[in-house]
């Protein structure tokens, strides 16, 4: 389950305009844009908690923070504004963490890192909602997320995020409209809480127009070009709910993976798309999503 919610988190990412350099992935940020804006890194204040998170002093709560390009790279703080306020002046707690492995964030990676909060403390903002902060203190990139705390996880084995199925239906009008990434309609789909579909669909579709502009990207942008990409990017957006397995799944095969890298002219970049982890079947079919894909075409996003 781990997998999938990292994959997923990472997905939510791929469909904004990302230029820069270090952002937190979990719990889901305000802006999954990379920002050297204090103390949040703009975007939108959530209204609904991402995580729920346990406090206790001998408990640690799991993170990730991601350096898209080398000046992201530095350690990260932790701060906890209890009121669920933004401002410097709320983050009056500071607290301790330890990066999975003993890394140190120096190099383009995701890092997971165990946050522990004291023991006795508890969420006064609205809703029993409390502002996490992650920051680096030496190169000075900002992320916040919603958060609540509650005794009764502390027994659970520490998670990113929520995650939450939306059934995507043909006659859902405004904030739950998906209309690009129409293939998932009348279908589940498994996102962060608190995403909001018409405006994921809206990046979604932001991204597919910009890369079709970008010829470092898509090197020859037809209409057929574009019918694969959409296809293969609409998929890798809105992933399915996992099957009665437990394992996510993914729509596309290997036919559709070489035929929009042979159409789209994606020669440059082409090791960043290894369409013989789809299998060779024709046909639609339910594959499991591997992490490597879903950083490669992250990482082709952020190149440009």
């Amino acid at each position: 389950m781990r997998l999938l919610i990292s994959c997923i988190l990472i997905l939510s990412i791929l469909v904004n305009y990302i230029s820069g350099h270090a952002v937190l992935v979990a719990p889901t940020p305000f802006s999954t844009n990379p920002s050297k804006t204090a103390q949040c890194g703009g975007g939108t204040k959530q209204t609904v908690a991402q995580i729920t998170w346990c406090p206790n002093s001998s408990k640690t709560n799991r993170a990730s923070w991601r350096i898209v390009v080398g000046d992201g790279a530095g350690a990260v703080t932790f701060r906890l504004a209890t009121n669920g306020g933004t401002t410097d002046a709320d983050f009056t707690t500071t607290l301790t963490s330890t990066v999975v492995g003993g890394r140190v964030p120096t190099e383009v990676d995701t890092y997971y890192m165990d946050v522990t909060i004291p023991t006795g403390t508890t969420c006064t903002g609205a809703d029993g909602i409390c502002t996490l902060q992650a920051f680096t203190p030496s190169s000075k990139w900002y992320s916040c997320s919603a958060i609540k705390l509650d005794t009764a996880v502390c027994d659970k084995a520490p998670q990113e995020t929520a995650l939450v199925q939306y059934n995507i239906k043909a006659t859902a009008n405004g904030v739950d409209a998906v209309k690009f990434c129409d293939q998932v309609v009348n279908k589940v789909v498994l996102l962060p809480a608190g995403t909001v579909l018409s405006e994921y669909d809206q990046k979604t579709q932001g991204v597919f127009k910009n890369n079709m502009l970008n010829p470092l990207v898509i090197g020859s942008n037809t209409s057929q070009c574009g019918d694969l990409y959409q296809k293969v990017l609409c998929d890798v957006s809105f992933p399915l709910a996992p099957g009665s397995d437990g394992k996510p799944v993914y729509q596309v095969t290997q036919k559709q993976c070489e035929d929009f890298i042979k159409v789209c002219d994606v020669v440059s970049h082409a090791n960043l798309y290894p369409c013989s982890i789809y299998g060779d079947d024709s046909s639609s079919s339910l594959i499991v999503i591997p992490t490597l894909l879903i950083i490669s075409i992250l990482s082709l996003i952020l190149m440009f």
